[in-house]
């Protein structure tokens, strides 16, 4: 290939059109128009580390092999006593290979689908604050449960042993081992999703 876009481009050159030299000796035009670049040098070539900042972010990036090119600013910067530009850091760290992969986590799986046979099979529960105004002593606010000794058994009443699943998030209130007890006291399945 690149013997043809020499020969087309001094045809070229001679005075031929390019597009007919391009599809006589079948290359792009764009290959005859391109200029040829230099290679990059090899990196034994390259300019060796000079400056104090290049300096302290090789040594800094060294020493703490798992930061990222962010934490190194930040303290290549702390170091030399003024600001460092990411962007320089990220291009050094990456010039000399000090850079770490990153390990991809898998992803979490969802819970999936609940398929429901029957009324009362699933029950999903979220909870939110709101906040009110405080109310005066001829409003009283509502309250639901009746007495301390009464909540809950509404619920036992209504469910049988292994009968109901409960769908939630990871909220606080529901991971906590309180609710777990008395969810698995009940008999009442739960599971968390996202």
């Amino acid at each position: 290939m690149s013997e043809r876009v020499a020969r087309s481009r001094e045809l070229v050159a001679g005075g031929r059109k390019p597009a007919v030299v391009a599809r006589v000796l079948q290359v792009t035009r764009q290959a005859i128009y391109r200029v040829p670049q230099p290679s990059r040098p090899p990196e034994a070539t390259r300019r060796p580390t000079v400056d104090e900042v290049e300096a302290a972010i090789v040594r800094v990036a060294e020493q703490n092999p798992t930061d990222g090119y962010r934490i190194v600013t930040a303290w290549v910067a702390r170091k030399v006593g003024r600001a460092v530009n990411r962007k320089r850091v990220l291009r050094v760290m990456r010039e000399r290979k000090l850079i770490q992969r990153r390990r991809l986590e898998p992803r979490r799986r969802r819970p999936g689908f609940f398929l429901a046979e029957r009324p009362g099979q699933l029950w999903h529960l979220d909870m939110t604050s709101v906040w009110v105004a405080e109310l005066g002593a001829h409003r009283p606010l509502p309250r639901e449960g009746g007495d301390r000794r009464d909540r809950g058994r509404g619920l036992r009443a209504g469910i049988r042993q292994g009968t109901l699943t409960l769908g939630t998030d990871n909220g606080s209130a529901f991971t906590a081992r309180a609710t777990r007890l008395v969810l698995s006291g009940l008999g009442v399945a739960h599971r968390r999703g996202g």
